[in-house]
């Protein structure tokens, strides 16, 4: 690259083949001229390449090209692969973290560029996905993709309805998103997988949901009770009362459950007032003290 960048400019601005114009975008001396190289690219790969690995640390200018490459990041089978191998996620985690730089406004801006073209990224390959036959890479998205919405995607399009339903069984336990997770659930056909997450399942709403289409009623009133006692949320532990009818499980509750609210609703439910009248007395002293 010459050193009078006005001349590298119009060197650059004559180029039309994508590698010269890839080493000229990672150019470390003028920023103009690696802007222009970055417009004037095309090749989806050797652009997510500048993405990834664009010369220079977060804090230099370096990141307006890094920049510029990413919203040039639009071809369908570059995203295929991204969402594949989750590099996009890797990149843009990488922005995100910044290397244990501390966050000015520059990077800030950068991260908020990140998450946008995450988003859209995430878009661009969940229709990938749901178009998608090959049933190796959709056994590979399935189990392996970091976001769930790509994992339900895939496993519906599953021949193999067994790993669909332990893909659906693994995101209605673990995903954080509610959304997301009942959609897992109303997938759930199995009786194994619909008791796996009736027992194991991280949130409460999914358990209910689970036990609710499970066979086994008795297991299903236990699920009630558990989650009834045991969850965080109140109207959680109110939906799950509502659903118990065992009365040594509703007595359970009315007398030993760490929350007054659906104790007393045991209690209702039980329609025994001396009870009652104990569970009143316990509230009061406990608000007392």
């Amino acid at each position: 690259m010459h050193k009078d960048w006005k001349k590298a400019f119009t060197a650059v601005s004559q180029l039309t083949a994508q590698k010269d114009l890839a080493d000229a975008a990672k150019n470390p001396e003028n920023e103009r001229v690696r802007k222009l190289a970055v417009e004037r690219m095309t090749d989806q790969k050797m652009l997510l390449d500048i993405a990834k690995n664009g010369k220079g640390c977060w804090l230099d200018s370096n990141s307006d090209v890094r920049r510029m490459a990413i919203e040039k990041l639009t071809d369908t089978a570059v995203l295929t692969e991204i969402g594949n191998s989750h590099d996009y996620e890797r990149y843009v985690c990488k922005w995100m973290e910044g290397n244990g730089i501390t966050l000015n406004q520059k990077t800030l801006d950068l991260r908020e560029v990140a998450q946008k073209k995450l988003l859209e990224l995430r878009g661009k390959v969940l229709v990938t996905v749901e178009r998608m036959t090959d049933q190796a890479s959709l056994t590979d998205i399935a189990k392996n993709a970091m976001y769930s919405d790509l994992r339900l995607a895939a496993a519906d399009k599953l021949d193999d309805k067994t790993l669909a339903q332990e893909v659906y069984a693994y995101v209605a336990k673990n995903e954080v998103n509610v959304c997301l997770r009942k959609e897992a659930v109303k997938r759930l056909t199995d009786p194994k997988a619909l008791a796996d997450v009736a027992q194991n399942a991280k949130h409460g709403e999914a358990r209910l949901m689970a036990a609710d289409g499970l066979e086994d009623k008795t297991l299903a009133q236990e699920v009630y009770a558990h989650v009834a006692k045991n969850s965080e949320e109140q109207d959680v532990r109110n939906a799950a009362i509502k659903k118990l009818t065992d009365p040594d499980m509703l007595m359970d509750i009315a007398k030993n459950a760490a929350h007054f609210d659906v104790r007393l609703e045991a209690v209702d439910k039980l329609g025994d007032k001396a009870l009652a009248q104990e569970v009143y007395a316990d509230a009061a002293r406990n608000r007392r003290a």
